[in-house]
C-alpha cells in the first residue's frame, strides 16, 4: 500500500501548493521532469520484465511468446469492449472542465471532483501500479505516478481548487483495494506459477507508458489491459 500512500501525499501537497497559489515551476524543468518520469518508467518497466522472465533459453522464448500472445489477445478483447472509446469520453469530459483554468473555476465543486478523480483515477498506472504493488511488492511504478499527478494537481490545483483535493479520496480507494485484492490473490497464483506472466504483462505496458510520457508514440492503453488477464490463462493451458 505504500506506493498508494505516496501518491495519496503528493496529490495532497500538489493540490495544496496550487490552492495556496504557490508559483509552479517554470516550463523548463517541467520538460525535465516529465524526461525524468518518463526515464524512470521505462527502466521500472524493462526491470520488471527481466525478473520475471527467467530459466533456460527455451523456457525464457516460450515465456516470451505467451506474454506477446497476450497481448494481441488483449489488444483485439480491449478494442471489442470499446475500453479506450470509454476512457477517452472520460478524458474530453475532464478536459472540458480542467484544462480551461476560467472554465474550471466556473465549474463547481462536484464537476471538477469528478473530473480530476478521472486523471488520477484512469490513468493506466492506476492500475499497473497497485498489480504490481501487490503481486510483486513494487512500489515503483506508483512512485513514478505520484510524481506526475503531484505536478498536475499543483497546476490543476490553482483553478479546480478543492476538487483536485477531494479527488485524493477515490484515488486512495481504488488503487489500494487493487493493492489489497491483488495481495491477496498472490499466494494462490504463486503456487500456480501464474503471478510471473501478469507481472511481465504489467512491466511491458508500464514501458509503453513511459513512451507516452515522451511523446513517442499514442499507444491506446486501456485496449491492452486484457492482456493481464490472458497472460495466466494462456500460462495455465499450455502449462
Amino acid at each position: 500500500m505504500w506506493g498508494t500512500v505516496i501518491n495519496a501525499a503528493c496529490v495532497l501537497a500538489g493540490g495544496a501548493a496550487g490552492l495556496l497559489k504557490a508559483p509552479t515551476p517554470r516550463a523548463a524543468t517541467q520538460h525535465w521532469l516529465k524526461l525524468a518520469c518518463g526515464a524512470a518508467a521505462l527502466f521500472v518497466g524493462f526491470h520488471v520484465v527481466w525478473r520475471n522472465v527467467n530459466g533456460p533459453a527455451l523456457a525464457i522464448l516460450k515465456q516470451l511468446a505467451i506474454v506477446f500472445a497476450a497481448l494481441v489477445l488483449g489488444r483485439l478483447t480491449g478494442r471489442w469492449l470499446g475500453l479506450q472509446r470509454s476512457l477517452n469520453q472520460a478524458g474530453r469530459f475532464a478536459s472540458a472542465h480542467l484544462v480551461d483554468p476560467a472554465h474550471a473555476r466556473a465549474s463547481s465543486f462536484h464537476e471538477n471532483f469528478a473530473a480530476a478523480s478521472v486523471i488520477f483515477c484512469l490513468a493506466p498506472l492506476a492500475l499497473l501500479g497497485p498489480i504490481l504493488e501487490g503481486l510483486g511488492s513494487d512500489a515503483r511504478p506508483l512512485v513514478v505516478k505520484a510524481a506526475i499527478d503531484g505536478l498536475a494537481a499543483w497546476s490543476l490545483g490553482r483553478s479546480a481548487r478543492w476538487g483536485v483535493l477531494a479527488a485524493t479520496f477515490p484515488l486512495f480507494c481504488l488503487q489500494g483495494t487493487i493493492t489489497l485484492a491483488s495481495q491477496a490473490a498472490a499466494p494462490w497464483l504463486e503456487a500456480r506459477e501464474l503471478a510471473a506472466p501478469i507481472c511481465t504483462v504489467a512491466g511491458l505496458l508500464v514501458v509503453f507508458v513511459s513512451l507516452m510520457i515522451f511523446g513517442l508514440s499514442r499507444i491506446q492503453m486501456a485496449d491492452y489491459f486484457p492482456s493481464l488477464l490472458w497472460a495466466p490463462m494462456l500460462t495455465w493451458l499450455l502449462a
